[in-house]
């Protein structure tokens, strides 16, 4: 046993010890491995606190904003986008939402606001392409004067994003071609026609009510022109053949005399709508 212990007294005393200079080389490494991370820490600071301040900022800049009575007014805001913020904080106690005189050309955090009844949009940068958000309670929604050129797109939207809505306007957008924007009555007539075949639920649009009259002219007349729709593509698709066929002709191959003369009655498949009829949706004097 005392031989045992001998032998591991002498392989200790056989390691090699670090010498002076490779302890001090291994305190400098760890004194700079020290002072790097201070630094780090220390460039990470600014930008933490900076980050920190710009959010209070941001807390500060909306904290004006407050719901009273279900109601959140943000009009002439000076806001390009809507803070996610607001739609955090307000977005389940919200029931209308005032947005006018903006410079929104997005509606992104909107969906947020999941209980909102009425959306004013009034004055703002909306263009044709724009994300309307899934808004299902939604019963009034206002778009006046934005830059909207083409309803039939908004419409599709509308009818999927906000199935109960009753209130529509688009006054002042090229998009509703009425008296404002310096159309005649029959452009603005064939517009809520056409309003009414997509929303046959709304009950107030643009600026007056929604009367049942229409309703039913806007279902006739939307029904009437899927109809001609279907005669135009059997036409296209006749002229196709015609083109690809080279023994094709509309003509008889022979001449006919008033003897031979060959005619046909049958039923007409369509009723016809005239220059006044309330199923005269989408065609115009040009188009007669």
């Amino acid at each position: 046993m005392h031989s045992n212990n001998n032998n591991s007294d002498m392989e200790e005393a056989e390691q090699p010890r670090p010498t002076d200079d490779q302890q001090l080389s291994q305190q400098e490494q760890q004194h700079q491995q020290l002072q790097q991370d201070k630094v780090e820490d220390q460039a990470q600071q600014p930008q933490q606190q900076q980050q920190q301040q710009e959010q209070e900022q941001e807390e500060q800049q909306w904290q004006q904003f407050e719901v009273k009575d279900g109601t959140l007014s943000c009009a002439y805001a000076d806001m390009e986008e809507f803070p996610r913020v607001l739609g955090e904080r307000y977005g389940a106690a919200t029931t209308r939402l005032d947005l006018t005189g903006n410079d929104l050309s997005s509606l992104d955090n909107l969906e947020l606001f999941t209980s909102l009844k009425e959306l004013i949009l009034d004055g703002n940068d909306l263009q044709d392409g724009f994300e309307l958000p899934l808004l299902p309670s939604l019963e009034t929604l206002s778009l006046n004067k934005n830059k909207l050129t083409d309803v039939s797109p908004l419409l599709a939207q509308i009818k999927a994003k906000t199935p109960n809505l009753k209130f529509l306007s688009l006054l002042w957008n090229i998009a509703c071609p009425n008296e404002l924007m310096q159309k005649e009555e029959e452009d603005y007539r064939q517009y809520r026609l056409q309003v009414l075949y997509q929303l046959p639920n709304l009950k107030f649009l643009d600026s007056s009510p929604v009367t049942e009259k229409e309703v039913q002219a806007a279902k006739q007349a939307g029904d009437f022109a899927l109809r001609l729709d279907e005669d135009e593509l059997e036409r296209q698709h006749q002229a196709s053949l015609s083109e690809h066929d080279p023994t094709f002709s509309p003509l008889p191959h022979k001449e006919r005399t008033a003897e031979d003369h060959k005619g046909s009655i049958s039923k007409c498949r369509y009723v016809y709508y005239g220059r006044h009829s309330e199923g005269n949706r989408f065609i115009r004097d040009r188009d007669l």
